[in-house]
């Protein structure tokens, strides 16, 4: 049994979780970060990204070794860090792209990353399947008039949203219950040119927000926040914000 630490970039949410039970289920004890800020939409200060480097190197120093998370070769400028720092204590270095994982190794739910240019038509499959879900419900429990060609169409769709998913690899129940919400802003801010991008200072990575001025001939308009990046955008609509604030929109929106 080892004691073995992931490092990665948090944009490798299902490759995390795949390395995690692989190795655990070798008998290892793994440890692994603490949430996938980058996945999952998380913001976090200056000050407690610093921490959160800080406590990823003791657990560093607890381990055996360390297996980097470095999908199709990628390997971040933090990463490096801890590779680096990991080989100074004199730590063993194993790397996911070396195929230690068997490729049929999955976990039941995992998704994949979807591709930003489908995240709009899958996140519509997925309301369309949340929508006729209620229907077959509603009408199962006698709120909404029983039609059994109505029912079949529900049924229908439902397995054709299930099967286009399957394209993907995920699991539709399991997207609705975990990742509904986080698509939805995903699908938003690509719809509306917002850029998430990494800037790095002092040796740690900071998300910021790019919004391009007109053509992409411009210089891009950079944001700390993602708020601040949506109270930019909403200046074009004015139509929404003379009735809503910045605030009211990314709760309707569901950003955190």
């Amino acid at each position: 049994m080892k004691i073995i630490t992931l490092c990665g970039s948090t944009k490798f949410k299902r490759q995390f979780e795949q390395a995690n039970a692989f190795l655990t289920l070798q008998g290892n004890v793994v440890m692994t970060v603490a949430f996938f800020e980058q996945s999952e939409g998380f913001e976090i200060t200056q000050e407690q990204a610093e921490r959160m480097g800080e406590i990823h190197l003791r657990k560093i120093d607890l381990s055996d070794e360390i297996f980097v998370i470095d999908v199709d070769g990628y390997i971040g400028s933090s990463t490096g860090k801890e590779i680096d720092y990991a080989r100074s204590q004199g730590k063993a270095v194993r790397y996911y792209s070396a195929g230690d994982i068997p490729s049929h190794f999955s976990i039941a739910g995992s998704d994949q990353t979807i591709p930003k240019t489908d995240l709009m038509q899958v996140y519509g499959q997925m309301r369309a399947w949340e929508q006729v879900r209620e229907t077959e419900k509603n009408m199962l429990s006698g709120m909404l008039e029983f039609d059994a060609h109505r029912l079949n169409v529900c049924r229908q769709i439902q397995r054709q949203t299930n099967d286009a998913l399957k394209l993907y690899g995920i699991d539709v129940e399991h997207l609705l219950t975990k990742r509904l919400s986080y698509l939805k802003k995903e699908a938003w801010i690509f719809n509306h040119g917002i850029k998430p991008n990494k800037i790095e200072h002092g040796g740690y990575e900071y998300e910021v927000y790019e919004i391009p001025i007109n053509d992409d001939t411009e210089p891009l308009k950079t944001f700390p926040t993602l708020k601040e990046a949506v109270a930019e955008i909403l200046t074009y609509y004015p139509e929404i914000t003379l009735h809503k604030t910045v605030e009211q929109v990314m709760e309707e929106l569901e950003f955190k």
